[in-house]
């Protein structure tokens, strides 16, 4: 029940505020103490840990960091601690797919052996773009309890890439759904196969830097600033 407790918290505030009236003005010491009060339990109850922001028409009417950016040091967070997106920046890796298909570098109905070797047939010749883009291609998840202590020269797009090779397929390609890590860690090797530059300069170059993303940090590639330290539970 703890994971599902951050998305409820941002329910009740999309609610809270959906719940006004019609051209109503949030009236920020209206407002403070009611969220202070309901992320301060969760916050209590070690369950989050963060920053949270309401706006109404663009406007900030709150802004408040909550909890620790590191457990060990005991540093808190605050409004300019970055921290790291997951699995978000899957939306960034489906970005420049679709850039590559409109721009005819690739089609939703390539299959993985057109663009990556190594792969079993059933994998190679079933698997599409399409498949990867939707979690319908068959690939479970290529980590298990012992991956997060591998170092991180196991962990970029190559040594992934001989792990994934060995999985066997758990349903046969566009019959089923399952999120799948695995399949966006395959659209990151297609996109660098097909543009000759690393995923990392593909998302800088048509992504970050196209829209001012200024305060967005590629971690691979960069130092970051205030960045907050992942934990898991």
């Amino acid at each position: 029940m703890k994971y599902f407790m951050p998305g409820m918290l941002t329910a009740f505030l999309f609610i809270t505020c959906a719940g006004q009236e019609a051209g109503h003005i949030l009236q920020k010491e209206q407002i403070t103490p009611k969220i202070d009060s309901l992320v301060g339990q969760y916050q209590d109850l070690d369950i989050f840990s963060g920053v949270v922001l309401v706006a109404e028409k663009g406007v900030p009417v709150y802004h408040k960091a909550f909890g620790l950016a590191n457990r060990r040091t005991g540093k808190k967070n605050t409004l300019h601690t970055k921290f790291d997106i997951g699995s978000m920046n899957k939306s960034m890796t489906k970005v420049v797919v679709l850039q590559l298909v409109h721009e005819g570098k690739l089609h939703l109905g390539d299959h993985l052996g057109d663009h990556l070797d190594g792969f079993a047939a059933e994998a190679a010749n079933h698997v599409t773009i399409e498949h990867l883009l939707e979690h319908r291609s068959g690939f479970g998840d290529y980590h298990d309890p012992d991956f997060f202590e591998l170092p991180k020269s196991e962990k970029n797009i190559a040594a992934l890439l001989k792990r994934i090779r060995k999985m066997p397929l758990l349903f046969e390609p566009g019959t089923d759904q399952q999120y799948s890590n695995t399949g966006y860690v395959l659209l990151g090797a297609i996109i660098e196969k097909v543009t000759g530059r690393s995923f990392y300069q593909n998302v800088r170059e048509r992504i970050v830097e196209p829209l001012g993303m200024k305060e967005t940090y590629l971690v691979d590639k960069y130092a970051v600033p205030d960045r907050a330290t992942g934990y898991f539970k």
